[in-house]
């Protein structure tokens, strides 16, 4: 059952992503991907054509893609790279890197605020447990870590490469770098 604040949450980020859509795509491939995703949820159009005609309609904005993984079932999710793209780490890596993030995390977060990693750590279990998303996972550490850029450019490395170079750049983007 979902709690009534989650339910709030999850209706204020569709309708903000709906907004968004429209905002960046126009009226016409706006019109089309609501004509598409009535015809979702009315179930005459299968998971896989609809997630194919979305990804057609989103075609050069992995933004919105990424995103819109939150609305469909788990098995269907858009992942990184899209449309032939090598998905590779910057470096291989390890446990040992893994169990070194880790430790500087605890470190770094569990004195100063013990809230914000018992969040990291709950985000992880979540993952592990297959209860959020690979997008979801990297919104919210990128959201939990954005006051400790060191912590947040490591979570980067363990990113495949085209995941890290989107959210660098939309990072870089929002801070006028680019």
């Amino acid at each position: 059952m979902i709690s009534r604040e989650t339910l709030e949450v999850y209706t204020k980020y569709a309708i903000e992503f709906l907004l968004d859509v429209k905002g960046r795509l126009g009226e016409d491939k706006f019109d089309e991907f609501v004509k598409f995703l009535v015809g979702y949820v009315a179930k005459s159009i299968e998971v896989t054509d609809f997630i194919e005609k979305v990804k057609e309609i989103f075609e050069g904005d992995t933004d919105l893609l990424l995103r819109f993984n939150i609305f469909i079932p788990r098995e269907y999710e858009i992942k990184l790279p899209l449309e032939g793209e090598q998905s590779q780490p910057k470096k291989p890596v390890t446990m040992e890197d893994a169990i070194r993030f880790l430790r500087k995390i605890k470190a770094q977060l569990e004195g100063v605020d013990n809230h914000s990693y018992k969040s990291f750590m709950s985000i992880l279990t979540m993952y592990h447990n297959k209860q959020k998303s690979f997008t979801m996972v990297c919104q919210e550490v990128i959201t939990l870590l954005q006051g400790h850029p060191g912590l947040l450019n490591e979570f980067y490395d363990f990113l495949p490469k085209a995941a890290s170079d989107h959210y660098i750049g939309a990072r870089n983007c929002a801070r006028g770098d680019i």
